[in-house]
Parts: structure tokens; C-alpha cells; sequence
């Protein structure tokens, strides 16, 4: 099974009348979620899709959409474990207890880098915006998991 861990793209900063859950993608952070969506639906058909509540998270899957509008009729699971303070020992137990064979996931550093890590059995590296990793293992546990391609917007 394969795991297409995505990072949003790039956000405007914190406004002082605003949380940070609140926060939008810019224009460049469109243009970079939407690149990396095309690159990473031309590899990959995704049957399951989870996403952090937070706007820029769902800004970048409405990206993923814009390219394969099909992927609509996926189930979408909002998963509080990957803000990005998130728990990712929580969010990978939440993950392993879907099935499937290819999931996508949109979130936010540093959980990001430590779901990856926990998965690989690595120190946590971090992600570029809107960059995308696919790791493959044959079921969802700590240290099964192997890098096998990455998607990073060079814009």
C-alpha cells in the first residue's frame, strides 16, 4: 500500500485578529499545491483522502480536486492528529485502522516530518511547501515504510 504524505502550500502569515487554523493559501501556495497535484494524480489514483481541519490544508486538497474533480466522490476524513501540532503516533493508529491501497494525506509540518519518520523508522526531515512524498509499506506501522518518490514545486 502506498501513502502520498502532502504539505500545504505556502500561506499568508498570521493575522493578529485571526487563528491559526484560519490562515490561506497565497496565490504562489495555489500555484505550488496545484503543481504538485497534477505531478502526483499522473502517478498515483489515491482511494482514500484525509485532511487537516485547518484552511490551508483544505485549500491545498481543493487543488487536488481541480486537477481529478472524480476525486470528490472519495471518502474525505477531517483528522484532528495532523495540525501541525498534531499527535502522529495518534495519526498513524487512526490511519492503519482504514483500509485501503493508496491514501492520500494533507497536513502541515512538523507532524508531517514526524509521521514520515515514524513510519520509515528515520529522524524526521522536513518538507518543502506543497512538496509530496510517497512511501510504500505493506501495512501501516512504525518502521515498514520506504520512500519510493517525491514531488517538490520549484515555484
Amino acid at each position: 500500500m502506498q501513502i502520498i504524505l502532502v504539505r500545504h502550500g505556502e500561506a499568508y502569515p498570521q493575522a493578529f485578529d485571526q487563528t491559526d487554523g484560519q490562515r490561506e493559501l497565497t496565490e504562489r501556495g495555489h500555484q505550488q499545491a496545484h503543481w504538485t497535484a497534477e505531478q502526483v494524480l499522473t502517478c498515483y489514483q489515491p482511494d482514500r483522502i484525509f485532511v487537516s481541519p485547518y484552511v490551508r490544508a483544505q485549500q491545498t486538497l481543493a487543488e487536488f480536486f481541480k486537477v481529478q474533480p472524480a476525486l470528490k466522490q472519495l471518502s474525505c476524513h477531517v483528522l484532528a492528529e495532523i495540525v501541525p501540532d498534531g499527535n502522529a503516533e495518534a495519526a498513524i493508529k487512526t490511519l492503519a485502522g482504514f483500509k485501503g491501497d493508496c491514501f492520500l494525506v494533507v497536513c502541515h509540518m512538523n507532524t508531517v516530518a514526524y509521521v514520515a519518520a515514524l513510519l520509515e523508522g528515520l529522524d524526521p526531515e522536513s518538507f518543502a511547501l506543497a512538496e509530496a512524498r510517497v512511501l510504500e509499506q505493506p501495512v501501516i506501522a512504525a518502521g515498514l515504510a520506504t520512500s519510493i518518490k517525491r514531488f517538490v514545486p520549484s515555484l
